[in-house]
Order: C-alpha cells, then structure tokens, then sequence
C-alpha cells in the first residue's frame, strides 16, 4: 500500500512518496508559513498547525526528520478532535514510528478520525479489524464500505478488494448487521 505524506504550501497540496511514513495529509489553512510561525501557531493550540508541524518533522522537511516529535504533534492535534491528525497519529502507531508499535491504539484513532468521514481511516480500521489481532468482520466490513463508496478513486480501488475478502468469510446474519451499521452512520452523517 502506498502511503503519502501531504503539506499545504502556499495554498496548494504538495504530496511526496513517503515510504514507509505514515502519513496521508496535512491540513489546510498555514499557507507559506515559516517554521517559527508555524511552531508558534501550534504552541497556542491550532491544530491544523500542530498537525503541519509533525508533517515537517515526520519528512524531515527543513527540520532534522524525528518520529518522536511528529507523534508528539499528532497526538496534541488528535486531541483536539482534529481528523486528519487523528488519522496521522494512528498511522505511526501502526507502523512503531515514534511511538511503539500498537495495534489497538491505531485503531482506536484510526476509528476516531473514520467516525468523522476521513476515508483512508475508514479503510485502514477496516482492514485491520478484518484480520489479526482485532478481527471483527461485522465492523470491518462496516469500515470498508464507507471506504469503498469515497470520492477518492484510490481508496475506493483498495477498499473495494478488501471489502470482497472479507464479504467472503461474513455469515449473511452478519452482513445484515454491518448494513445495519452502514445506514446508521450515514444516516448519522448525512450533509
């Protein structure tokens, strides 16, 4: 899987192949901000900032690269409910960068930030709560559904092959429960 790592700059959405790097996106709104009116800004509690900020040090983007302090950026803007974050955070939990590796944490902000419509995370829940440690096909077929219906053509791609394995391993009892699921978050969230 392909994972990106995104920065709003001047404007405009400047993605870069991040390896293995967790994350899929920054927030909007810096602008060309510098480093020190960025980092000012995420002292004082924005967390489109503080999330930017841990984009820069999670790429090493004119900073020394540092997973500590991307995560530690993460989880202040996680907290505040911010998605994107949220999503980032779950990511290095996933992967172990700059936090341990843990999959139950991942989730749990994986779950945070899909709660909220964020598409990748929607995927990423789904596909861990379809195999592994946290199996739970109801849920993750729940996950995967949303992700397969997004306005993004990649995750739709990803999501929709997941989606078919684990429709595959499901009773038609639990596929009722997880469309069950699926109206109810759409009913939830609809605009």
């Amino acid at each position: 899987m392909r994972l990106l790592v995104a920065l709003v700059v001047g404007g405009a959405l400047a993605l870069a192949a991040g390896g293995s790097a967790a994350n899929h996106h920054a927030g909007n709104g810096q602008g060309t901000k510098s480093f020190a009116e960025l980092s000012k800004a995420a002292e004082q509690n924005d967390a489109t900032a503080q999330n930017n900020l841990a984009v820069l040090y999670a790429t090493g983007s004119g900073v020394p690269q540092d997973y500590a302090q991307a995560a530690r950026w993460y989880e202040k803007a996680a907290e505040q409910g911010y998605a994107i974050a949220q999503y980032n955070l779950a990511a290095m939990y996933e992967h172990g960068m700059g936090v341990a590796q843990d999959t139950r944490a991942a989730a749990i902000w994986y779950q945070l930030a899909a709660q909220q419509g964020d598409p990748w995370a929607q995927f990423n829940l789904g596909r861990l709560e379809g195999a592994g440690e946290l199996k739970h096909l109801v849920s993750s077929y729940r996950w995967l559904y949303l992700a397969a219906q997004s306005e993004d053509a990649e995750v739709r791609k990803l999501a929709s092959a997941q989606l078919k394995e684990v429709a595959a391993q499901i009773t038609p009892q639990q596929t009722a429960e997880a469309t069950r699921l699926v109206a109810a978050w759409k009913a939830a969230h609809r605009k």
